[in-house]
């Protein structure tokens, strides 16, 4: 579900490299536990 109101550009971005970064942490979480 998208918001109505549309965030900046800039702050888009900001969010889309704490997502990949997240997923990043994730991922190297997990081959730790294997």
């Amino acid at each position: 579900m998208l918001p109505r109101f549309s965030p900046s550009p800039d702050c888009f971005h900001h969010y889309h490299r704490y997502l990949l970064q997240l997923k990043r942490v994730c991922s190297s979480t997990i081959e730790q536990w294997d």
